[in-house]
């Protein structure tokens, strides 16, 4: 008697990976996708900027120099004697007392973290994060230098930009001139999170604060304040992760550079709009704000 197969092993069976594999494999590019939608999201905002600003306020309280050299220059030189005059006041120095303060106090997270870096910074996730937290200073650069050039002075996003290039200019400088000043030790260097040689010639490139992160927060400020649009800090937080990750900072650098950065840029955009007044700090579990004004 023949019993016919019905074909059930005319094909050998394939060998399988486990659904649990599957599942990993998935869940692994979801994750790496998740991870660049800040930067895109980021994108998104700051290209619909010039479709929100079509039509400009009648009277701006301020126009962005155009583009020739020389009023640039004075724009920029406006800017340091601005902020000159500000690092003279009492408030400045209590400004950066508090600074120093709370990165101090987040200095207990140094290590631990370090550590984590150290074991888990070249997966593929967290060399992910590291390169795209490490382009993004440079990316918002050259947007607003893209939009300075391409815009009416008078328009909301010439203004914008310009606030933006300042405050990431004057950021860098700030930073490095600290760096000079405190020269702390980066992870790599290993020799311990309370490593410094302050106030030496060679400490250019020393770890507190990260300049990564003071320049991020600094360009990425104007743009949440006149846009509304505070989201925006979450997208500067992945430069933080980035600069932990890559273990060129600890923790605590890039939180000053955070408050740094942002208190910067704050003050080139309040400063830009004629507002007056003290320095002003506000701090809540949710948030932390500080504003330079001066009269």
């Amino acid at each position: 008697m023949n019993i016919k197969n019905n074909g059930a092993q005319a094909h050998p069976t394939k060998p399988h990976r486990s659904s649990s594999f599957v599942i990993c494999r998935v869940r692994l590019r979801t994750m790496r996708r998740a991870l660049f939608a800040p930067l895109w999201a980021a994108l998104l905002m700051l290209c619909s900027v010039q479709a929100q600003s079509a039509t400009p306020a009648a009277t701006p309280a301020w126009s962005a120099p155009d583009k020739t050299p020389s009023s640039v220059f004075k724009s920029a030189k406006k800017d340091l004697v601005n902020f000159g005059a500000a690092t003279t006041t009492p408030d400045f120095w209590h400004s950066m007392a508090l600074v120093g303060g709370i990165s101090l106090v987040s200095a207990v997270a140094d290590r631990p973290l370090d550590r984590y870096a150290l074991n888990h910074g070249r997966s593929g996730i967290m060399r992910d994060v590291k390169n795209v937290g490490n382009v993004l200073p440079f990316a918002a650069i050259a947007y607003s230098a893209t939009m300075f050039l391409a815009s009416d002075p008078d328009s909301k996003p010439a203004r914008t930009a310009y606030s933006s290039l300042a405050a990431g200019g004057l950021g860098a400088m700030t930073a490095l001139g600290l760096k000079y000043m405190v020269g702390r030790a980066r992870p790599s260097a290993e020799k311990g999170s309370a490593s410094f040689t302050p106030v030496n010639i060679h400490n250019g490139d020393t770890s507190w604060p990260s300049m990564h992160t003071t320049v991020m927060w600094a360009v990425i400020t104007p743009y949440a304040k006149a846009y509304d649009a505070p989201w925006l800090y979450g997208v500067a937080a992945v430069t933080n992760a980035s600069r932990v990750i890559g273990r060129d900072h600890w923790f605590s650098d890039t939180v000053a550079g955070s408050l740094l950065g942002y208190a910067i840029g704050n003050f080139i955009w309040t400063s830009h709009q004629g507002e007056q007044g003290g320095a002003q700090w506000l701090i809540t579990p949710n948030r932390v704000a500080v504003n330079w004004k001066f009269d």
